[in-house]
């Protein structure tokens, strides 16, 4: 999707260098089918704020991301084992800030260290081919199935669970279930919780004994798709989504590719989610996005409109679970760098642009990202009945990924983004810049 040419192209990179393909290369025997590779990724981010009265997390990090990632072959042609060692290096030596959510961070004392981890220790499993077959992932392993999705800062998120994905011809079913979670600014599998912060250094937070999701996609002769899903975090919340998108080839080397969005969720009455719901029963909350992309040679030009009611979230939540305790899988046309753009009662218009060399310059791409949303209730369910809040955001990008050479595979990106808000309780003007560069190593 166009947002990859924003932000997500950096979060992107490090999910592949820390993950790795999920099947080996080739049918070859479980030890002679085997690969390795290393990765590496450097992170830099300063993010200032207006009023760190009303928004006191200012971030300042340099931080480096070291994995390794083995992959076995194929035992009897169906079962094989992934293992993958993350580690996350400060290298301010403890004289950064904020929460930067790429190092260890202690919620109680707001300090972040370097830290080291097994990110991945699961079975994979095959059975039948591309056209008809299954493909399973169970342990320590990402999940990337119905409402449930898995993130990247330096190195990968992980859950203790199981992803599986069964094909039968242009139809992908998919059920994802998970009872333990690991983010990046930790070291260790933590129960999910409706605490941001995992009952890890504070208390509080109520339990989800595990959260779980089913999920369709029908493929339409390769010109779009259909995604459909229905997840569920015990106790907590429950969501459901549609999204869908087609290309519409113009001719000229010109396609208009249409995206469109719909997530809605609802909080449930145990006592996870009961403590999120403000009057007397939960209110369903929803957010929808939609966009249409113009590409022509290396342009591509976005628009879109999103807009979200969310009267028990104040902001509305993609999660199964509170944020940090698991990942969500979605499909947002009119997000930015700084703002999800979800608040309740918000509307956002998106306009964008990028364009990716050719030729001489092949590899470099550039772009920029404007948003501007208004009747913003930022106030997380509060009485105030006040929706004049106005957000605006400016993201630009610029990345470069060598093409050949003894540096070939190098990839560096600058993402520099600026906030503005108007008569809102959460956040202040920010800016911020963001510096990355990743490179993976092929070891056999």
């Amino acid at each position: 999707m166009f947002r990859q040419t924003l932000i997500a192209s950096a979060i992107a990179a490090a999910t592949l260098l820390s993950s790795g393909s999920v099947m080996a290369e080739s049918d070859a025997g479980f030890i002679d089918g085997a690969s390795m590779d290393l990765g590496i990724m450097y992170y830099g981010r300063e993010r200032d704020h207006k009023d760190t009265s009303i928004d006191p997390n200012e971030i300042r990090v340099h931080a480096l991301g070291l994995n390794a990632n083995l992959r076995s072959g194929w035992y009897q042609g169906w079962l094989g084992v992934d293992v993958s060692v993350f580690s996350n290096i400060d290298l301010m030596g403890g004289s950064g800030h904020g929460q930067s959510e790429v190092l260890y961070y202690n919620e109680k004392t707001g300090e972040e260290r370097s830290s080291s981890r097994i990110g991945k220790a699961r079975a994979k499993m095959k059975f039948g081919d591309e056209t008809v077959g299954a493909n399973i992932l169970a342990g320590y392993t990402d999940i990337n199935a119905g409402t449930i999705g898995t993130s990247a800062g330096i190195n990968s998120h992980t859950y203790r669970g199981i992803d599986a994905k069964f094909d039968w011809h242009n139809l992908e079913l998919s059920y994802g279930w998970a009872d333990r979670f690991q983010n990046d600014w930790d070291d260790q599998y933590r129960k999910l919780t409706n605490s941001w912060h995992l009952n890890k250094h504070l208390e509080g937070g109520e339990n989800i004994d595990f959260i779980h999701s089913l999920g369709a996609r029908y493929t339409l002769n390769e010109a779009g798709w259909v995604d459909v899903a229905y997840g569920e975090g015990k106790g907590f919340r429950k969501n459901y989504h549609v999204a869908g998108a087609y290309d519409f080839e113009l001719g000229n080397d010109s396609k208009l590719t249409l995206t469109s969005y719909y997530q809605s969720a609802k909080y449930q009455d145990g006592a996870a989610g009961s403590t999120y719901i403000k009057g007397d029963s939960a209110e369903r909350e929803s957010t929808w996005s939609s966009s249409a992309i113009l590409a022509k040679g290396g342009w591509k030009m976005l628009m879109g409109y999103g807009q979200t009611e969310a009267r028990d979230s104040g902001e509305y939540q993609l999660r199964l679970t509170a944020y940090g305790n698991s990942d969500h899988r979605n499909f947002l046309q009119t997000w930015a760098q700084l703002d999800d753009f979800l608040w309740d009662g918000q509307k956002v218009v998106k306009l964008a642009a990028s364009y990716d060399f050719d030729g001489r310059w092949k590899g470099l791409s550039t772009g920029v990202n404007y948003n501007y949303g208004w009747d913003n209730y930022n106030n997380r369910g509060e009485a105030n009945e006040n929706r004049d809040g106005k957000m605006q955001a400016l993201d630009f990008q610029v990345s470069y990924s060598v093409q050949s050479g003894a540096l070939e595979g190098l990839w560096l990106g600058v993402f520099p983004g600026f906030l503005r808000v108007d008569d809102t309780k959460v956040k202040s003007d920010r800016n911020d810049i963001k510096v990355m560069a990743t490179y993976n190593v092929k070891v056999f």
